[in-house]
């Protein structure tokens, strides 16, 4: 089944349009991050002025961050492990 020029035109306009409305907050996330905090406070800008990784920093100093990584990592790793385990037609449970 052919679909006809003007659909697919609308609907490359419509997917774009959508696209856009879910990025956005990401994009307005990355860039208010990238920003130094006196900035934020003004206002929310296109394209930042300066950019500063302070906030990360910050961050990374101010919270055991890399703790809480690894235990993620770990409970990721062993929930893993257990569900091959019992989906595994030699050692597992059916």
């Amino acid at each position: 089944m052919r679909t006809s020029r003007s659909y697919r035109i609308i609907r490359g306009v419509v997917l774009t349009a959508l696209a856009a409305f879910s990025l956005f907050p990401l994009y307005t996330l990355i860039t208010t991050s990238l920003e130094p905090s006196a900035k934020v406070v003004l206002g929310f800008q296109w394209v930042p002025s300066s950019i500063s990784f302070q906030a990360y920093i910050d961050m990374w100093r101010t919270i055991d961050l890399l703790r809480y990584l690894l235990n993620s990592a770990f409970v990721s790793l062993v929930a893993t492990a257990i569900a091959i385990i019992a989906e595994s037609p030699e050692i597992g449970m059916r």
